[in-house]
């Protein structure tokens, strides 16, 4: 994502039924600005990062990446949202399977998605996407469903 993407920041943390799904809260402008700087930083230091994706027409669907694991040390996390007016319609499958797929080609050991436990689309997803549930885990005070990639090693 490069800064010009902030609107569209702002546009996913301003929203409850998308934060919902996520941190389950809703951040200020400030925040969001302040996640973006992160996230291009990271991605400057890494090489990883996150996308925003696109439907045919050109319109973001959402967002996705991979990147250093806050939640689990030595791991890749792999991450993906969707903008809710356009769930069901196979776009959170494509992306985690893209993601999955660059992880791959980069030869990335240790990759893992988490999805709360509640969120059973989600975990739909991961799993079309070769991703086995492994546990639960707690983090920022919420229960997720950890899993990993079945063709990575972990």
């Amino acid at each position: 994502m490069v800064e010009s993407d902030l609107d569209y920041m702002v546009t996913i943390d301003a929203d409850p039924v998308m934060q919902a799904t996520l941190t389950g809260r809703i951040s200020s402008r400030a925040e969001s600005d302040a996640r973006l700087a992160r996230w291009i930083d990271e991605s400057k230091r890494t090489g990883l990062g996150f996308w925003l994706f696109h439907n045919v027409d050109g319109v973001a669907v959402g967002h996705g990446g991979l990147f250093d694991s806050p939640r689990d040390p030595g791991c890749i996390e792999l991450g993906y949202a969707v903008l809710p007016s356009f769930w069901g319609r196979g776009y959170a499958t494509e992306m985690a399977i893209a993601l999955r797929d660059l992880a791959r080609s980069l030869k990335l050991t240790g990759v893992v998605a988490l999805t709360r436990t509640t969120n059973a689309p989600s975990r739909r997803v991961l799993e079309k996407a070769g991703f086995i549930y492994d546990r639960d885990v707690f983090a920022n005070d919420i229960l997720f469903a950890r899993y990993v990639d079945i063709g990575a090693a972990t």
